[in-house]
């Protein structure tokens, strides 16, 4: 092996002795003698501030057996029975001069990791720490800078190493001592061989890797990976009837949760593995409050605790009978609205018809019964017998009678045209309504309408004028003015008004239509959404309803 112990027999002697009188009794002990200079290697020194009491006849034994497989050259025996007794006592000097077996042996990974958890011990002298500090620099010739990778890297500082020799040159395994700044990776000193590395963390499950190392590299590196190991969390639900009802736990946010899951509750305590994080758990139950936790969860196990309480359950739902869609509730009255007014127009036209025929057949039976059978001719020059029969007819048939009753007829007339006008408006426009029509072709109804409408009001503005124009005549004895034919009457009011009044009528009507279908649209085109409570066995819920 490279690093043999060439020992004289005086260093040896010196080597003994000083193990065999290291037990010290004051707080502060006498620095070990000088290493001489046979002993190159391993050095012969014991640690200052090593205080502590006497040895015990076992430890005072198992040092001289560790001496003798030192001296016997078994530096693997002699380096595992400093180690035990550096486990049994924490005395510093057996961890030091575990550490001269180890370098002695050849296995300065080892020896390395010794030295370093020595030199960190409180209580050492300055002597001490600087001996163990040249130990290292000498150990580090031998060895080669090595990083080991962790993955994921929030594993890394809570990371423990242990390395072993695969190819047997050396025994092991043992843990590294790591260095206190090593958030993301670790660092060590490896001599060249062929090394298996295994690494574990609490809350991870261990994982290993493997490294050569050749005789000249001037370093290497490897890659870990842990995976993690979920934590039991007991879940506890209460009361019974809860999870009778159908309880079930919501996993509404965690590490690894894309999507809220659910699962049910078969009892009233549950262990669920969560990976460690943030978590957001939500206990539901037909019947009861839900109730919802936030935990941050860790590597050790914990237990959650869910109360519920029971709410009043709502109200049955009333049936309000089907939904009807707007287009047909808006096509259907107005046609309903627009029939109404059909049959009432027709009904007025008749009546009106009635009453102004009757208005005349009374002015004709009078004029028959005063004598005149001809039309008189008016002039301002009448005749005295001819003013006397229509002096008789005015007993008969006063004149402010006549024209109450021809003007209610002719009133009628018009009112019953405008009503048969509108209603056909409506009817026109429900079509258009329950087709679904597009906002342009109501739109067009209206301008339609609007324009009907305007027409059909000029033409009664310029008629109904007229309707008194029989009431006098021009010149002198205009009083008779009722003995007028009665065809020239007819035709210049009654079909005359008719027609207006119907357009008046039918404009209307298009464009209450028209107005009625932008609303029917706008209702159709608006998102509604109705939220109606609904039950089946074992719980409740909503149903929604609705376009969307």
């Amino acid at each position: 092996m490279p690093s043999r112990l060439r020992l004289s027999a005086r260093s040896t002697s010196a080597l003994l002795l000083a193990w065999l009188v290291a037990s010290p009794a004051r707080a502060e002990p006498s620095p070990a003698p000088a290493p001489e200079p046979a002993s190159e290697v391993a050095g012969d020194g014991l640690p200052e501030g090593a205080a502590g009491p006497p040895m015990s006849a076992d430890e005072a034994r198992r040092v001289a057996e560790g001496k003798q497989l030192y001296e016997s050259k078994r530096f693997a025996e002699s380096a595992r029975m400093f180690e035990q007794l550096w486990s049994d006592t924490q005395r510093p000097q057996h961890l030091f001069h575990a550490a001269f077996a180890r370098e002695a042996g050849g296995d300065h990974a080892h020896a390395l990791t010794h030295l370093r958890r020595y030199i960190a011990l409180p209580g050492l002298g300055d002597d001490a720490r600087r001996d163990a500090q040249e130990r290292i620099d000498r150990s580090l010739r031998w060895a080669t800078p090595v990083t080991l990778i962790v993955r994921p890297d929030q594993a890394t500082p809570r990371v423990e190493v242990r390395l072993t020799r695969r190819d047997g040159v050396v025994d092991g395994p043992f843990t590294l001592v790591r260095a206190d700044d090593e958030p993301h990776f670790i660092r060590m000193e490896l001599e060249p061989g062929d090394w298996l590395l295994e690494a574990s963390a609490v809350g991870y499950k261990s994982a290993s890797t493997t490294l050569t190392l050749r005789p000249g590299d001037r370093g290497g590196s490897a890659t870990v990976s842990l995976e993690v190991i979920p934590t039991p969390v007991s879940i506890r639900v209460t009361p019974g009837e809860a999870i009778d009802a159908g309880a079930s736990l919501h996993l509404l946010s965690g590490p690894g949760i894309a999507n809220a899951s659910s699962e049910p509750l078969a009892s009233g305590v549950t262990t669920r593995p969560l990976y460690p994080g943030a978590w957001v758990l939500e206990v539901r139950a037909p019947g009861y409050a839900s109730v919802r936790q936030e935990l941050a969860l860790g590597h050790e196990a914990v237990e959650l605790a869910f109360t519920l309480e029971a709410v009043a359950p709502p109200p049955p739902p009333v049936y309000a009978g089907p939904r009807r869609e707007p287009h047909r509730v808006g096509a259907a009255a107005l046609g309903t609205l627009g029939g109404a007014l059909v049959a009432s127009g027709v009904g007025l036209l008749v009546g009106g018809g009635v009453r102004l025929n009757d208005a005349i057949d009374r002015n004709n039976e009078a004029m028959i019964e005063a004598g005149i059978v001809d039309p008189l001719t008016f002039k301002p020059e009448l005749s005295a017998s001819a003013a006397a029969r229509a002096d008789a007819v005015e007993g008969l048939y006063p004149r402010a009678s006549y024209l109450r009753d021809l003007c209610g007829g002719l009133r009628l007339q018009a009112i019953g045209a405008g009503l048969v006008g509108g209603g056909a408006g409506f009817v026109a426009s429900s079509i258009a309504v329950g087709l679904r029509a597009p906002r342009w072709v109501h739109w067009l109804t209206i301008g339609v309408g609007g324009a009907t409408a305007i027409a059909g009001g000029v033409g009664l503005g310029l008629v109904l004028p007229r309707w008194y124009s029989f009431s006098t005549v021009p010149g002198i004895g205009s009083p008779y003015s009722h003995l007028r034919v009665v065809g020239s009457i007819v035709r210049e009011h009654e079909f005359a008004q008719v027609p207006y009044a119907l357009a008046a009528g039918l404009g209307g009507g298009l464009i209450l239509g028209g107005i009625t279908g932008l609303l029917v649209r706008r209702a159709q085109d608006r998102a509604t959404l109705a939220v109606s409570p609904a039950y089946w066995v074992g719980g409740y819920g909503v149903t929604l309803q609705g376009r969307f």
